[in-house]
């Protein structure tokens, strides 16, 4: 009997990834993403060419159409941050990971 909740959830976790997403939750994905690259725009003409990338995607045609070079620089500096301190942390465990791992080798077990 004790089987029957392990069960149930099992079957609604594999429900759960067999289920599509609804159509108003596709609809407002948008299709194109706008990553911010490993160096920032150095210059006035980089800012616009980014700029101009930005206002391709829906999210500024359908939500920030009236959003400024100022305003722009806000949300890229916060998503530039973000993607940066997440590279270094990523490579702060990595380093490590790789010495260890060719100083000590793989053990077979205690």
């Amino acid at each position: 009997m004790a089987e029957l909740p392990v069960l149930v959830e099992i079957n609604l976790l594999l429900e759960s990834i067999d289920t599509p997403p609804s159509e108003s939750t596709a609809d407002k994905l948008p299709p194109v993403r706008l990553h911010p690259p490993i160096l920032p725009p150095l210059n006035n003409t980089d800012w616009i060419n980014y700029f101009d990338l930005y206002k391709k995607i829906p999210e500024f045609t359908e939500q920030n159409y009236s959003m400024t070079m100022q305003e722009f620089k806000v949300i890229f500096w916060w998503e530039w941050g973000h993607r940066f301190l997440g590279r270094v942390i990523g490579i702060l465990f990595l380093l490590p990971l790789i010495f260890f791992t060719y100083k000590e080798g793989f053990k077979n077990g205690p």
